[in-house]
């Protein structure tokens, strides 16, 4: 083992830190790894080729050798529309985000490697009017995550590698609903409480790991398999229940306390993926494919723990059912040299709906997704390249039911229409 390689490893461990230092994301799973994973539909799995193996499987760290680094941002502009049965639609508020990722890795010996990831596993941002029909349930939700992700990859034989990471997952969920929305102030001896704004806001560094294997059938196919484990979180931050525009720490006579501690338990999910790459002999072309399971049953429900009441709010856990089920994406992706410097890729996703028709909420847009991609790579010398991708999701219309406390009052049919998002990324990588 070199010194002077050593110092060049940590030394880009270190901006990696830098730069995940210097961005956030939101947007509920998220696969958008690196700008080349995106183009491909994330078909990188059985062979990766770049730093980006951290994420994709670390087992294919193996097939990087020296020092290498890759870093960049994807933007996401989502969409939505909802309409309601009455004919009239709220379009979800223009909102951009961008999420960050970056890794190095380097091979130590013969048969190890190490790695070192920073991306976005999970993220969700939906905002709709303050004041729209169904801000019982939300009006604006915000789950940001980062993961750090150091990484060992063995090879076996030339052919059979293994990778195993520890997932260290910093965690922030904020959500804003009007639980009294739409209930007259008849029934709640005059108090305006429609107005007022419950506030949920907290965070957690939560911890997982995940693990990969490789294995080359020849000098054509690999095949790759990883495994990413549960991550429970526990949450803790406050419960704010004011006036609009009218801090909750101010105690309200009709209302009582309007400000308390809060913690919740949120299971984000393990999943499984088995991918295969061929890279026919002769030619320039690279063929991916990837089908990930998600157990999206582990979010049976949200649950909300208060310190204390709540203006009239029990302290009791405010918890609403989701029931999620568990599905299936599935990924297929092309990349083809144009040039020895210069490459085109596209790829196609399906990806299934998780969301259970009986408890339908506002967080986040119903349906099954369709999103297309494509994007190019360009080698500037040997050592560096760039990659750009854009990538369309468009989601499938679908109907739901969004029921408040009160049902007999606050009860919405809705269909999400016209959902979908634009996004946009770019990376930079570098061989040492």
């Amino acid at each position: 083992m070199k010194q002077s390689s050593l110092i060049k490893f940590v030394s880009a461990v270190a901006a990696v830190f830098m730069f995940a230092g210097s961005v956030q994301a939101a947007g509920f799973s998220i696969y958008e790894a690196s700008a080349r994973g995106n183009s491909m539909g994330g078909a990188l799995v059985g062979s990766t080729g770049d730093a980006s193996a951290v994420a994709y499987n670390p087992a294919n760290m193996t097939e990087n050798s020296g020092l290498q680094t890759l870093a960049g941002l994807t933007f996401i502009q989502p969409f939505a529309d909802v309409k309601f049965s009455d004919g009239s639609v709220t379009k979800m508020h223009d909102q951009y985000f961008y999420i960050p990722h970056a890794y190095a890795t380097w091979q130590m010996t013969d048969s190890w490697w190490f790695g070192f990831g920073q991306y976005t596993e999970f993220g969700l941002g939906t905002k709709y009017p303050a004041d729209w029909k169904c801000a019982y349930s939300s009006y604006e939700t915000d789950l940001e995550t980062t993961t750090f992700n150091p990484s060992l990859a063995y090879k076996v034989t030339e052919k059979f590698s293994l990778g195993l990471g520890f997932r260290l997952m910093y965690i922030d969920f904020s959500s804003k609903s009007k639980p009294f929305h739409g209930i007259p102030s008849a029934l709640t001896g005059g108090v305006p409480f429609g107005q007022r704004t419950l506030t949920i806001a907290g965070d957690d560094l939560a911890m997982g790991w995940n693990g990969g294997a490789q294995y080359k059938i020849d000098n054509e196919w690999s095949v790759g398999f990883t495994y990413r484990s549960p991550t429970w979180a526990h949450i803790k931050g406050s419960a704010d229940l004011s006036r609009e525009g009218v801090p909750g720490v101010v105690p309200d006579a009709a209302l009582g306390n309007t400000y308390t501690h809060a913690d919740g338990k949120l299971v984000l999910p393990p999943a499984y993926t088995l991918g295969a790459n061929y890279k026919p002999n002769g030619t320039r072309w690279n063929f991916g494919s990837g089908i990930t399971y998600t157990q999206w049953s582990t979010y049976e429900m949200l649950n909300i723990n208060l310190n204390e009441n709540l203006g009239g709010i029990s302290s009791n856990p405010l918890g609403s059912n989701k029931g999620w089920n568990d599905v299936f994406r599935f990924s297929f992706g092309s990349e083809y040299g144009i040039t020895d410097r210069l490459f085109w890729r596209a790829g196609y996703v399906y990806d299934m709906d998780p969301t259970n028709p009986t408890y339908g909420d506002t967080m986040l847009p119903a349906g099954n997704r369709n999103l297309f991609s494509t994007g190019f790579g360009y080698y500037i010398t040997q050592d560096i390249n760039i990659d750009l991708a854009y990538t369309y999701l468009m989601g499938v219309d679908e109907g739901r039911t969004i029921k408040g406390s009160v049902p007999a009052l606050q009860t919405e049919s809705v269909v999400f229409e016209n959902s979908g998002a634009h996004m946009l990324a770019i990376s930079a990588g570098i061989k040492f």
